[in-house]
């Protein structure tokens, strides 16, 4: 697989990792697009440590808590929206804690 990010990510968990670490602002926003899209079967099958599943427990509450961490900025918002304008609703919700 090409790595189009130029970061040597060569797989959908590794991307989740990197997020993880780097940005943790867009991982609810991650999450929403591996569920809009089919993609969130293919990064379980990835997760053969179970490394990502135990991250995303600690995630999932974290978000539930309103951690700020894992809330995005106006700048990002504005991009998903243009990205992925399948799930701009419910970027939208999810930044209100609708």
């Amino acid at each position: 697989m090409a790595d189009p990010l130029g970061l040597d990510i060569r797989s959908l968990i590794e991307v989740a990792h990197m997020l993880a670490e780097h940005h943790k602002d867009i991982l609810r926003v991650f999450g929403w697009g591996l569920r809009t899209y089919g993609t969130d079967a293919l990064i379980r099958e990835q997760d053969q440590s179970g490394k990502w599943e135990a991250k995303a427990r600690i995630i999932r509450d974290a978000l539930k808590l309103g951690a700020p961490e894992y809330q995005l900025n106006e700048t990002t918002l504005n991009v998903l929206h243009f990205l992925f304008p399948e799930i701009a609703d419910r970027v939208d919700r999810g930044t209100r804690g609708v």
